[in-house]
């Protein structure tokens, strides 16, 4: 069965695979995809994916759980409802998006430094045991503009 999705908003997680790939924006980056995972209203993962409306609101209050990290939604949300503008970052089903995809799009916005530190903590907490505090100093989030790919 094929799902088709319509397009919709998603965070970049990683710019590469290798451990050894050079930091975004660096001349020869090792290869041209991305790691992203899809920004989506909470209400749609209330009772769609077995998440309970107790469950969403405990997303919403602790800023996420086990795959997921609350965000409030980039754009507007035209829904008035208990979830309006609540959106979640499906960490748990991340995708690999080709560079010149990313090019072409419109970028939203920008994580901050802060938010980048709460990503990368929430990322550790879907692979393993454990989310660490944000303000680790092993935590080094980019701040750099790596969006756009380097042309030769």
């Amino acid at each position: 069965m094929t799902v088709v999705r319509t397009a919709r908003w998603a965070v970049v997680c990683s710019y590469t695979c290798g451990f050894l790939a050079q930091p975004p924006g660096t001349r020869g980056y090792s290869h041209p995809y991305r790691l992203m995972a899809e920004i989506t209203p909470l209400r749609e993962i209330v009772g769609d994916q077995g998440i309970t409306a107790d469950q969403a609101r405990g997303i919403a209050r602790t800023g996420g759980a086990q795959g997921l990290m609350y965000v409030p939604l980039p754009e507007a949300d035209p829904t008035a409802d208990e979830w309006r503008g609540a959106g979640v970052i499906l960490l748990s089903m991340p995708s690999l998006v080709a560079q010149p995809l990313l090019d072409a799009s419109r970028r939203v916005a920008r994580m901050s430094e802060g938010a980048q530190r709460i990503l990368m903590g929430r990322l550790f907490q879907t692979v393993g045991p454990y989310m660490p505090e944000p303000h680790d100093p092993s935590l080094a989030p980019d701040i750099s503009d790596g969006w756009a790919s380097i042309k030769a």
